[in-house]
């Protein structure tokens, strides 16, 4: 037999650590830390660029806060898509979450049916 490429079981343990386990709480996945780090540190870099190279003047105006919003576009977007990808997360967990329950209900419903026709011959 050959063995696996590196590659390829590398592969499997990042697919492996982003499976979306239906037992382990949504802030516990390492997709949802993930989401979280890479929003995060992409909207601190990001405004901390425009801050360090931008000559801004506190300007408390409905001008100066227009600006702000005009200047600090990208770092609100990065966090909205964050927001948006934590969202995403969250509603595929819970549907893993929902199915592990399903089927769980669908063999105590077996398991109780099985007994009753015990019951019921005897």
């Amino acid at each position: 037999m050959h063995k696996p490429s590196r590659l390829k079981s590398a592969y499997n343990e990042v697919m492996g650590k982003l499976a979306l386990n239906p037992d382990v709480s949504v802030t516990r996945l390492f997709a949802f830390k993930l989401a979280l780090g890479v929003g995060l540190v992409g909207a601190i870099i990001s405004t901390s660029v425009l801050i360090y190279y931008s000559n801004l003047q506190l300007d408390l105006t409905y001008k100066g806060f227009n600006h702000f919003f005009v200047v600090f576009k990208f770092p609100v977007s990065v966090l909205a898509a964050m927001l948006s990808v934590i969202g995403l997360i969250a509603l595929a967990h819970r549907s893993e979450q929902s199915a592990r329950q399903i089927q769980q209900s669908a063999k105590q419903i077996k398991l109780s049916e099985s007994q009753n026709n015990f019951t019921n011959y005897y």
